[in-house]
């Protein structure tokens, strides 16, 4: 899927203004599915075993290299009143914190980022323990 041209300026500028952040990531996923992402990394991580034959099974680190986002979540905002996930980044998303919102993504603001962040700072992540 194309952006339209005016989103893809935003997005252009958004990542030269950004591009001194190197410890934060934000992820903001367009005409995404997690599905999708999961079974295209199944299929290149399959032709990487097969090139690959006295490798007998496939380690976690190596199969997450063939993700879209190798990296796994520490947050998850989901904007619009939705209470669920809708296959976004489903193998990424395993121990991340997730925060619900009824504000649009358009009318989402720093303010509201900035609350979500302090309550994630004050959480205590067990990942899975």
């Amino acid at each position: 899927m194309e952006l339209p041209r005016e989103v893809r300026k935003l997005a252009e500028v958004l990542v030269s203004e950004t591009q001194n952040y190197r410890d934060r990531t934000l992820n903001i996923c367009v005409g995404y599915g997690g599905r999708e992402e999961i079974l295209n990394a199944a299929m290149a991580a399959s032709v990487w075993l097969r090139s690959n034959p006295l490798i007998k099974r496939l380690h976690e680190n190596v199969f997450e290299q063939f993700l879209m986002i190798p990296k796994p979540l520490d947050i998850m905002i989901r904007t619009g009143g939705e209470k669920r996930l809708s296959g976004f980044m489903l193998y990424q998303i395993e121990y991340a914190e997730l925060f619900f919102t009824d504000t649009l993504w358009p009318d989402f603001t720093s303010r509201e980022l900035d609350e979500m962040l302090n309550e994630f700072s004050e959480r205590n992540r067990r990942f899975g323990a």
